[in-house]
């Protein structure tokens, strides 16, 4: 005979582990979200510094080459 009790126990616990994993897959939508908007974030501002580098060295060598045409 199946006893009441820990019929009821058993059926708690479920319900417990069904709660806990159901807040366990909203904490992991959360934190992939925000993994990818900062990687995304990360990502641009990286793309922008690659670009103000370019720029830099570009204005660099046009500086380097200016000098050299005025010392010879």
């Amino acid at each position: 005979k199946k006893d009441p009790e820990a019929l009821e126990e058993l059926d708690r616990q479920l319900r417990y582990m069904e709660r806990s994993i159901a807040t366990l897959k909203v904490n992991t939508i959360k934190n992939e979200s925000r993994t990818q908007n900062d990687i995304k974030k990360r990502t641009k501002e990286n793309t922008q510094l690659l670009v103000e580098l370019n720029s830099i060295k570009l204005e660099h060598k046009k500086l380097s080459t200016e000098i050299a045409k005025k010392q010879k």
